[in-house]
């Protein structure tokens, strides 16, 4: 049976990018990948994070509050896109969040922002919500980047010294 919360398994972004959906057993190889080109970023024990990102996936992806997808390009997989519900603990108030990262062989060739561009391109035309936070802390001046070309909005007064937030609304993306 098919669950109408799970988003396409594949979406065609050119000839030599393509999101491939995201499995919740997924959860090693995204930590094998990080480990290999980013280690700094983790902080959990390799199995602890693996089990966490697993189940967390498996029940965001069920529930429909998870859009989840390995960006490969040429035929291999070189980083993750992904868009999720989040509540912000002080607030208890939600909204949907986009993270994504590629290797640092696959940076700068503009493969992010026309994968993030389909992504938003199937989420905001399927009306899945109408707009997006991106959270970037303000020296990933690449993140910046990409999120200026998909129409990301800097939004000051949400801001501070440790992130920058950003917000792509539906009607600025598609303009």
């Amino acid at each position: 049976m098919n669950n109408p919360h799970m988003p396409p398994e594949l979406l065609q972004v050119t000839n030599d990018i393509e999101l491939v959906r995201s499995e919740p057993l997924d959860g090693a190889l995204y930590l094998g990948m990080l480990m290999e080109d980013d280690a700094e970023y983790l902080d959990l024990s390799a199995s602890q994070y693996a089990a966490e990102e697993c189940f967390s996936m498996h029940n965001a992806m069920v529930d429909g509050t998870m859009l989840s997808y390995w960006v490969d390009y040429q035929g291999a997989k070189v980083g993750h896109l992904g868009i999720v519900r989040v509540k912000e603990q002080a607030t208890q108030e939600s909204h949907w969040a986009m993270e994504y990262w590629l290797v640092r062989a696959a940076r700068a060739q503009g493969i992010m922002p026309r994968a993030a561009r389909r992504v938003l391109d199937y989420a905001f035309g399927a009306n899945r919500f109408n707009e997006v936070v991106l959270d970037i802390t303000p020296e990933n001046t690449a993140s910046q980047s990409v999120a200026r070309k998909i129409g990301g909005i800097l939004i000051p007064e949400e801001s501070d010294a440790e992130r920058q937030r950003w917000r792509v609304y539906k009607e600025s993306a598609n303009a």
